[in-house]
């Protein structure tokens, strides 16, 4: 036979071999490029088992003779890709080995709407130019998007994921975790495993993968305290870590300077106060801030005991008259409610023109602690606790 046709993605495309020198496959394909058709090296040719064409068999050497009489088809080989890109299912694809980074990152958004900003392989950025051939992906391999990793810090007690890449070096996995914490750290180092990742290293080198736990370890920074003593202003240099409560560095202050704290003083940086239980993180403080000291004005003073539970707020009525775990009696004698119920006990200290409450539990009832334990007469008291 002096004519074939070929189909070319199912074009019928009529190849003449008359002339005697097309009669193996290798042939056929350079007579196919001849007339326009794009080789590509992983172009392979489908002969039919039989006129029936219930069967095709690939032409695994294409130095065999071409069969005239069977029905031919030129396809292209397709292989399985699989995406995986954090926060989404993996996504598998079915790509012509000619098709590049660009038409894969194409085929993913068809199929989830969703952009892919870079794809990696084996801890290789894969540029969009490239194909699938020329990278020499095998069938079923995995290109990785980002992936998300959970980053701790152990100290501070906060774990946060992050979206990395492959690629990504342990220096900028620390800027994205510090963006996604509002942080800002001081001498960062990345771990996996007790095991440091070099900074300039990229992370699929230390086998960081999809869920992997990393820890975040800072170096102590140093900042200054300032405070005023007999009406001079004085400042000391601490080393700190950010994850200091401010009772922490109140304490340290009183142990370096011999100052005896209060409960009423207090810590401030930029115009906020550091509660006792704040981390100096979360107050962004860092290396060089300066903080101060405030003592409480204990001469314009006076100290006091909370009521607190002692007195629940119930009107004496006649059910009243009897102690139970939920009625106490209203007493005016601070040593007998005491003794019917404890009550707060915590130390209040007001100035005259504070507001009475406890700056614990709230409640408005306090009493001066020079305040004589005096017998309560009252009958009805008496009568409570003979029922009790």
């Amino acid at each position: 036979m002096s004519k074939i046709t070929v189909y070319v993605e199912g074009n019928p495309i009529e190849v003449d071999c008359s002339d005697g020198k097309c009669t193996t496959y290798s042939h056929l394909k350079e007579r196919l490029q001849t007339q326009g058709v794009a080789i590509q090296a992983d172009h392979y040719f489908e002969v039919a088992d039989g006129d029936d064409d219930d069967g095709t068999t690939r032409v695994e050497d294409e130095a065999a003779p071409i069969a005239f009489d069977r029905r031919t088809d030129l396809k292209l080989r397709k292989m399985e890709i699989t995406i995986r890109e954090g926060g989404q299912e993996d996504v598998l694809l079915s790509m012509v080995s000619h098709a590049t980074i660009k038409d894969v990152k194409q085929a993913y958004f068809q199929q989830t709407n969703t952009k892919l900003e870079k794809l990696t392989s084996h801890g290789d950025d894969l540029a969009e130019e490239d194909t699938l051939y020329k990278l020499g992906l095998p069938d079923g391999a995995v290109l990785m998007g980002r992936f998300s990793v959970s980053i701790r810090d152990l100290f501070c007690d906060t774990e946060h994921l992050v979206d990395v890449y492959e690629t990504d070096t342990a220096e900028r996995v620390l800027r994205l975790y510090e963006d996604k914490s509002q942080r800002r750290l001081f001498r960062p180092s990345l771990w996996l495993n007790n095991d440091e990742i070099p900074r300039d290293q990229p992370i699929h080198q230390s086998n960081v993968a999809q869920d992997s736990t990393l820890d975040v370890k800072t170096k102590p920074f140093s900042i200054d305290i300032k405070y005023k003593k007999d009406g001079k202003e004085f400042s000391k240099s601490f080393a700190v870590a950010d994850h200091y409560t401010g009772r922490m560095i109140k304490d340290a202050f009183s142990r370096d300077t011999g100052e005896v704290t209060e409960p009423g003083d207090r810590l401030l940086f930029d115009r906020t106060i550091l509660t006792d239980d704040d981390m100096l993180f979360k107050a962004h403080v860092v290396d060089g801030s300066i903080l101060s000291y405030v003592k409480e004005d204990i001469v314009q003073t006076f100290r006091y005991v909370c009521a607190g539970t002692c007195f629940p707020v119930q009107r004496l009525t006649a059910a009243a008259y009897r102690v139970s775990p939920q009625t106490v009696l209203l007493c005016s004698s601070f040593s007998l409610a005491r003794s019917l119920q404890p009550g707060c006990g915590t130390d209040v200290r007001l100035k005259k023109l504070d507001v009475v409450r406890c700056r614990i539990c709230g409640y408005r009832i306090v009493y001066k602690t020079r305040a004589r334990e005096r017998t309560c007469r009252n009958v009805l008291c008496f009568l409570a606790l003979q029922s009790a």
